[in-house]
């Protein structure tokens, strides 16, 4: 797994595109996939479950909630 991060999407994409362009030139190689959506940012979030159940809550209601907040 390759993973690209940054804040300047345009220079992210240029630089995706280089480097799967050498992956597969990668001879035997197969199943190459890129999950990127432009335009769609990615959130990883790291849940402290200690401080979570402190307040009652399991990561299931915190997700549930992140992803209301996020997609409406």
């Amino acid at each position: 797994e390759i993973q690209i991060k940054g804040n300047n999407f345009s220079i992210l994409e240029e630089h995706s595109s280089k480097i799967q362009e050498m992956i597969e030139a990668v001879p035997g190689l197969t199943n190459l996939e890129d999950n990127y959506e432009k335009g769609r940012p990615e959130l990883r979030i790291r849940i402290d479950r200690e401080k979570a159940a402190l307040f009652g809550l399991n990561t299931q209601d915190i997700a549930n909630t992140i992803r209301t907040a996020v997609n409406g």
